[in-house]
């Protein structure tokens, strides 16, 4: 990999992506694409083009230690498939979805196939099998396989989505020959270049992808669930409703507030404070305490009495000020002096009888 160049994991959480085998058309992928092979931070680079180095080089791909670490630490990572759900959830979720993805870009032999399930049984047995030996996947044996191959499905769908886009994206910059024969780094040429002729250059992929190009194009909404899947978050609310639960039945126990709920189930985040920003000395790897975390808000809560003691102060002294205004003007009217104090189109006579009003309250 030529130096000065990122290259990101392309595996992720198990979230919703486009069909099996379709390009997702009109979707942002955050990441840069990967560069293709012998070619060198200073060579020319066109402005269409987006194969662009960087100044600092990534960890490389994910591959699966801190997982292995775990297992021989603790054995094997407990996922619960949950029947209401048929999808895996818990603490886990993330680990099992970065697995599934390197099994796919790393095991996989030919990356063309339409769909998972076209897959041969003697190349999805090895993978599942390793699978299996780092995770304890507890529930209906049905749904823990139609899971396994639904996210399979999914991770062979995103990580072709990908490689498909840095492909139109050399082809664009150095031409279609240029871009055959330079595959990413994360395959080799057998595997691209039987993506380019069996799946990518195929009829049937060119016309699905504009008719799901067209469909993204309707979209009236955008999905705002974040990197989680939806069972994840339920599940993750379940658990606080349990937690509080179990708190309130104890005797004489006070509800826990939605802080220090968050921060029993789902663990201690960063200093950040939505609309405040960042707490004063603090980083966004700073861990808060529950204790440091109730003295920062008793600390806002604090500021907000003094800032509606100081309105109610000028509120009052707007309204004594109002109070000998009108006493003066009414004063002025007793002793024969008219005019339009109070209306923003004024004569002379107003203007002066205004002066007047001016000239004796400061002189009260």
């Amino acid at each position: 990999m030529p130096q000065g160049f990122r290259l990101q994991s392309h595996s992720g959480p198990l979230t919703h992506t486009p069909e099996e085998g379709m390009d997702p058309p009109g979707q942002e992928v955050g990441t840069q694409p990967l560069p293709p092979h012998n070619v060198q931070p200073e060579h020319e680079v066109t402005a269409s083009s987006s194969v662009a180095p960087h100044d600092k080089r990534g960890h490389g791909p994910t591959r699966g230690i801190q997982a292995q670490r775990i297992v021989e630490k603790d054995g094997k990572m407990v996922v619960p498939v949950p029947e209401q759900f048929r999808a895996p959830v818990g603490d886990q979720t993330s680990k099992l979805a970065s697995k599934i993805g390197i099994e796919v870009q790393t095991q996989l032999p030919d990356l063309s196939v339409r769909r998972w399930k076209k897959v041969n049984d003697a190349d999805k047995k090895p993978m599942i099998q390793r699978l299996e030996d780092q995770f304890d996947l507890q529930g209906n044996p049905s749904d823990v396989a139609r899971t396994l191959n639904t996210h399979f499905g999914r991770r062979l769908s995103t990580f072709t989505y990908r490689l498909h886009k840095q492909y139109k994206q050399l082809k664009d910059a150095r031409g279609e020959e240029y871009a055959r024969s330079h595959p990413p780094a994360s395959v080799t040429l057998n595997q691209w270049t039987s993506l380019i002729d069996k799946k990518w250059n195929s009829k049937e992929f060119m016309e699905q992808s504009l008719t799901n190009v067209n469909n993204r194009m309707q979209m009236k909404t955008k999905h705002r669930c974040g990197s989680k899947s939806i069972p994840v978050r339920v599940h993750s609310s379940d658990n606080m409703i349990q937690t509080q639960a179990e708190h309130l039945s104890q005797t004489g126990a006070i509800p826990l507030s939605s802080e220090e709920l968050s921060v029993k189930v789902l663990k201690p985040r960063s200093g950040y404070v939505k609309g405040l920003g960042m707490r004063p000395s603090s980083s966004m790897k700073t861990i808060v305490a529950p204790a440091e975390n109730s003295d920062y808000v008793q600390h806002l809560e604090m500021q907000i009495a003094q800032q509606n003691e100081q309105i109610a102060r000028f509120q009052k002294s707007e309204k004594q000020q109002n109070k000998k205004i009108q006493s003066i003007i009414e004063c002025l009217r007793q002793k024969g002096i008219t005019g339009n104090f109070e209306s923003g189109e004024s004569s002379d006579s107003d203007r002066q009888a205004s002066w007047l009003v001016y000239y004796v309250y400061m002189s009260i």
